[in-house]
């Protein structure tokens, strides 16, 4: 009921809303598992219909989305999983290494690393608002027959 609920304020105020403040952060911080396996799940069903989010309030999730990676609830490790693409189409391949070498414990780090390293592919190419896809149409020119020509 929930996401539900967001999912109808998201379409009014756009996912940037979520982000501000932490609120996104926060809520993968909480000790509840239910709320960061569903909330993963409603981030992997919104962030792909977005080109752009905002690039700091997005790399605020990015440590509770490394913790959830490793999380001993299944549901949240999946989530967790199932949306690390869509952070990597964000944010960048390359970030996303930056920050996991951030994390303290080198066993965590290296199981991290191994995960993005897997997702990389996964990740969708995400193509700037207002650019659209480039259509090149060929256009065949024939030349007549002869026996089309007009007095023959």
């Amino acid at each position: 009921a929930g996401t539900n609920c967001m999912s109808v304020w998201e379409e009014t105020v756009k996912l940037s809303a979520f982000m501000e403040d932490d609120t996104i952060s926060s809520s993968l911080s909480a000790d509840n598992p239910n709320i960061r396996a569903e909330l993963l799940n409603w981030l992997e069903q919104k962030m792909g219909k977005y080109k752009s989010l905002p690039k700091e309030e997005l790399t605020n999730c990015v440590a509770p989305l490394y913790s959830a990676l490793e999380d001993r609830n299944a549901d949240v490790r999946r989530n967790a999983l199932a949306v690390a693409p869509l952070f990597i189409a964000h944010l960048g391949y390359d970030k996303m290494i930056r920050l996991a070498g951030k994390i303290g414990k080198p066993a965590s780090r290296d199981v991290v690393v191994g995960i993005l390293e897997k997702q990389r592919g996964n990740a969708p190419e995400l193509r700037p608002a207002g650019k659209p896809k480039e259509v090149r149409k060929e256009v065949r020119v024939e030349a007549p027959e002869e026996s089309a020509k007009p007095g023959k």
